[in-house]
């Protein structure tokens, strides 16, 4: 695992503003042709809270969120990551999206760790510098905790041939968790999820910064026969090519 830090490279409202305009429109057209209102379940995408810089790894990892209101049919998923490589056509990412219903964590069994895959992007090919990938998840019911992650491969992930999640905090939208040393949690925990040998473990930069990723999930509760539509509709929207577990009892 590296920990990595592009500063200069770019700025939090540069990288926003083409994507603010993405989902707003994806919202819309959601909105429009399905007759029901897509919800923002999970947000940690605010410009201000970019803590300038981003993870890289050779292992699958990502984070446990918990989302707000009452949305569960997840109609597509943002995450946003940093390129920094020399492309060969072979650098890609994987992302799953795993019900937390595995074995219980060792350190603390009252905990599971991710088990189901509820979803699985296959590999998807990646580019340099910020981007965000928009995947369009057609009628995925999840429950209110889930664990997201990615596996970046075709790449040595040292400087000059890595890419990695960028990270944000605090998340702005996301259930209310139970509070952590005396801060309101909102969204997810700042530690993180990742597969070592086989093995779920949870880790974190002693808070520093918290171990938060940039992302977004979207949702509606839409009537049933009008799903496949409005995910015909949503797929206009995704033209564009890029662009954690709780913080556990002191664990």
């Amino acid at each position: 695992m590296s920990f990595s830090t592009r500063r200069n490279r770019f700025t939090a409202v540069e990288v926003k503003s083409e994507l603010r305009w993405k989902i707003a429109g994806l919202l819309a057209g959601l909105a429009v042709v399905l007759g029901a209102r897509a919800d923002i379940v999970y947000d940690n995408t605010t410009p201000a809270n970019y803590q300038g810089t981003f993870l890289a790894s050779t292992n699958e990892y990502g984070d446990e969120i918990s989302l707000a209101g009452t949305a569960r049919l997840v109609v597509a998923f943002l995450f946003e990551y940093f390129g920094d490589f020399v492309p060969s056509g072979d650098e890609k990412v994987r992302f799953r999206i795993y019900a937390q219903d595995g074995q219980p964590y060792p350190p603390y069994p009252k905990y599971l760790e991710p088990g189901t895959v509820l979803y699985d992007s296959g590999f998807l090919a990646i580019s340099t510098n910020v981007n965000t990938i928009p995947l369009l998840i057609p009628k995925l019911l999840v429950p209110n905790t889930f664990t997201y992650t990615v596996q970046f491969v075709g790449l040595t992930q040292v400087p000059g041939d890595r890419a990695g999640l960028m990270i944000y905090d605090p998340p702005t939208v996301g259930a209310e968790l139970p509070p952590y040393m005396g801060k309101t949690i909102i969204g997810s925990y700042p530690d993180f999820w990742k597969l070592v040998d086989g093995q779920w473990g949870l880790y974190s930069f002693g808070g520093h910064p918290p171990a938060n990723f940039g992302a977004q999930v979207i949702a509606l509760v839409p009537e049933p026969s009008t799903i496949t539509l409005g995910v015909l509709a949503a797929a206009g929207w995704l033209g564009c090519r890029a662009a954690r577990r709780r913080w556990r009892d002191g664990g």
